[in-house]
């Protein structure tokens, strides 16, 4: 009979005049007893004789007695301790029926224990799967946890720069309200200042004007003293034309007087006196023309000079008055911006105290947030300690042999596939390969690194495709495959081998041979694993969450690592 298969009871029924196992026990003790006093009867009344022949009949009717009931009871009892040694040592199923021969209490106890063990098996079958429900679904808490913990520690250091980004915020807007409150008292400052210049200015512009005026009133003057100064020059050529004629008759005169004779001597003497102060006349009237001429260029000169004065004078009146303007304009725009200056003061003071109730609030988040991750890291141990509780109970359960189900099935095959790699690596090690190698070595330029081994181009060509034809056998199968015990997979699924690209995304799904993996406790603890199996779940680096079932592999007597088999856990859950 087969362990780990269902058995059916058989059910062999006694004849109907027989009498019941404990009637027979009954009458046969009750015998033993009268044939027990009988010769403590006959020995005391003197028959030692027969007393002694009843002594022996007795004593070979409690062997007889208890040959018929070993007969009787032993199948039946020896078969339940033989079962239940085997379950107890993980070599027999539970779901193991007993063959009943009689219809007495003993095959009532039979068949209770055929009933008890199939429940058994039942239920321990159903706490298998509910037990590895439950560590997928930790898994998958524990993943989600450890997101959620990656997430808000990353909202935790987001709102440490926020809050510190929030402090340097309000020291600036205190900065900037100490700030516009100076720019609005020296901007006022500035407006009276201005206005005070503009006041200035509009009297400066008036003083020019009449500046001006009198310029004007000036240049009239000397327009006129040049008018003047041409009269008189006009005039003094005229006392210089009668100097001449009067000088061109004093000589006449004389001439006519020398004539005369004595005469004219005395019209002479006047002649001379007349000639004379004719060159006089004539002498100051020179004088005075170039004096007159003197006047003249100086008269020139201020004319010039007063146009020019009076086109300055002009032009800077313009500018004095477009100055005035721009520093009207310059006012307005100071108490536009005095205004505005008093606006954004008020806006700023707002804002700095809506700003120190932001910043309130964020050290609230903040703190939230270190309270949210300390949780989110007490929640992960917990998930951890929890997954850690179901693999343990799950070991537990496991130990046992139900006899039917989806994981004794596979676990089945799967020890079959162990011994095949098992024999693989015993055939390499007696070729004089050493499948023990240990030696890794780096290849060059590889991304994720990979390394490669003595053994593994013969562990490749022997053990490949078997690796891929085992894991089409079972849907839902991921990967299976022979880890040594340093967590190094030289052989992988050949669809999984590919050369590398230089595109670490993709050769981390596709160039996964020749790489050790042991990023966390699970991928060790399976490649280390001596127990006969060991069941778990966890994250692969590719974020699936598979169950992952390692069997040790042992060549030559000695431990080299393990068969591992990922696969989801609908396989073993699923009816």
């Amino acid at each position: 009979m087969s362990q780990g298969q269902p058995v059916d009871a058989t059910l062999k029924t006694a004849p109907a005049n027989s009498f019941s196992l404990s009637r027979n026990i009954g009458l046969n003790i009750g015998i033993l007893a009268l044939l027990y006093m009988a010769s403590i009867v006959l020995m005391y009344i003197g028959l030692e004789y027969w007393g002694l022949a009843a002594a022996a009949v007795t004593f070979a009717s409690i062997l007889l007695l208890a040959l018929s009931m070993r007969k009787m009871t032993g199948g039946c009892l020896s078969e339940m301790a033989d079962d239940m040694a085997a379950v107890t040592t993980g070599k027999g199923a539970l779901l193991r029926k007993l063959e009943v021969t009689d219809s007495g209490e003993f095959g009532r106890l039979c068949g209770n224990y055929n009933e008890l063990t199939e429940n058994l098996a039942h239920t321990f079958s159903d706490i298998r799967k509910r037990t590895v429900r439950i560590a997928y679904d930790a898994t998958h808490l524990r993943k989600a946890i450890q997101e959620a913990n990656h997430y808000s520690s990353r909202q935790e250091e987001l709102s440490q720069l926020i809050f510190t980004s929030s402090e340097e915020s309000t020291s600036a807007l205190n900065e900037v309200a100490q700030r516009t409150g100076e720019m609005s008292e020296l901007n006022s400052s500035n407006i009276d200042d201005a206005r005070a210049s503009s006041q200035e200015l509009v009297g400066v512009n008036q003083m020019f004007g009449r500046v001006r005026e009198h310029i004007t009133d000036f240049s009239t003057t000397v327009a006129s003293l040049a008018r003047n100064s041409e009269n008189v020059r006009t005039s003094l050529s005229m006392v210089q034309g009668f100097s001449e004629q009067t000088n061109l008759l004093a000589l006449n005169a004389a001439i006519e007087a020398a004539r005369a004779g004595e005469m004219g001597r005395g019209f002479a003497v006047v002649a001379d006196e007349v000639r004379t102060l004719a060159g006089k006349v004539r002498d100051a009237a020179a004088e005075i023309g170039v004096n007159i001429s003197e006047m003249a260029a100086l008269v020139d000169r201020t004319q010039m000079g007063t146009r020019e004065i009076d086109e300055l004078t002009a032009e800077t009146r313009e500018v004095i008055q477009r100055s005035t303007n721009q520093i009207g304009r310059m006012v307005q725009d100071f108490e536009t911006n005095h205004e505005q200056l008093v606006g954004v003061s008020a806006a700023i003071e707002e804002l700095s105290t809506t700003n120190r109730g932001v910043h309130s609030r964020i050290s609230e988040i903040h703190q939230l947030g270190s309270r949210i991750r300390e949780g989110m890291d007490r929640a992960d141990k917990y998930s951890t300690s929890l997954r850690g509780s179901t693999e343990d109970t799950l070991g537990v359960v496991s130990h046992f042999k139900a006899g039917t189900g989806n994981f004794e099935e596979l676990l089945s095959k799967a020890a079959e596939w162990r011994d095949h790699i098992q024999q693989v690596m015993q055939q390499l090690l007696s070729r004089g390969i050493d499948i023990f190698d240990q030696n890794y070595r780096p290849v060059p330029n590889t991304n994720p690194q990979k390394f490669t081994v003595g053994y593994g181009p013969a562990l490749e060509r022997e053990i490949q495709e078997f690796y891929d034809q085992c894991r089409d056998h079972f849907p839902s199968t991921k990967y299976l495959l022979a880890v040594d015990m340093n967590c190094f997979i030289y052989v992988h699924h050949k669809a999984v081998s590919q050369p590398l690209t230089g595109n670490p995304e993709h050769d981390l799904l596709h160039s996964r041979n020749q790489r050790f993996f042991k990023d966390n406790e699970n991928e060790i603890r399976r490649a280390k694993n001596t127990a006969p199996f060991l069941l778990q779940t966890f994250v692969r680096d590719t974020g699936e969450v598979l169950c992952d079932l390692s069997l040790p592999i042992h060549v030559n007597g000695r431990h080299w690592g393990g068969l591992i088999m990922g696969f989801e856990p609908n396989l073993i859950i699923s009816k």
